[in-house]
């Protein structure tokens, strides 16, 4: 397994894959916008024999982060992937100096916030109608 920066190439990859995860995509001209021109915006794919199986991204604005996006591919889950990805970013984050992060999360990805509960993320609040489909998000928020 490879973590590595996300590239402008990855982004076809990266947009299948969120619409096959998610059901929906931040959008090429947007995922483009973050790798090109946003300076706050750090992205990285995890690859397992130069496929991609997740990607995650992050925003680093001074003492503040904010996990973007993140996920694994439905067939590489239960193997403690997110766990590494997520060290991963956490690791990468106290590198940029931030001190909190937060995270929404869809109420009903019970796997997801219990694997952020595991690394000391706290419910912060509720999102109401966040997603398109009218579900809300849990906002999680961590210190470090």
């Amino acid at each position: 397994m490879l973590i590595r920066k996300m590239f402008p190439e990855d982004i076809d990859i990266v947009v299948d894959q969120e619409l096959e995860v998610f059901g929906s995509t931040l959008g090429t001209k947007m995922l483009n916008y973050e790798l090109t021109v946003n300076q706050y915006a750090h992205y990285f794919v995890l690859e397992d024999d130069e496929l991609i199986i997740g990607y995650i991204g992050l925003w680093c604005v001074f003492e503040k982060g904010q996990i973007t996006n993140f996920y694994i591919m439905p067939d590489y889950r239960g193997k403690r992937l997110g766990e590494k990805f997520l060290k991963f970013a956490l690791e990468y984050f106290m590198e940029q100096g931030t001190r909190v992060i937060s995270l929404e999360v869809r109420e009903s990805n019970k796997a997801a916030i219990n694997l952020y509960h595991k690394f000391g993320f706290a419910a912060g609040g509720i999102r109401k109608n966040y997603y398109e489909d009218g579900e809300n998000a849990l906002l999680m928020i961590k210190e470090i």
